[in-house]
């Protein structure tokens, strides 16, 4: 459950950081890098 919300949350954060235009390191790094960890983790879970 937790890893599902963990990726809802980190896909909103990318598409706020699409619309507000923010292409940068922060984007690609840290939002990006955290859901592909969080989908990795729930699809050991599973």
């Amino acid at each position: 459950m937790t890893c599902i919300a963990l990726v809802v949350y980190f896909v909103i954060a990318i598409t706020m950081h699409v619309r507000a235009r923010d292409f940068t390191s922060r984007l690609f790094v840290n939002a990006s890098g955290m859901l592909v960890l969080s989908l990795a983790v729930g699809y050991v879970c599973l």
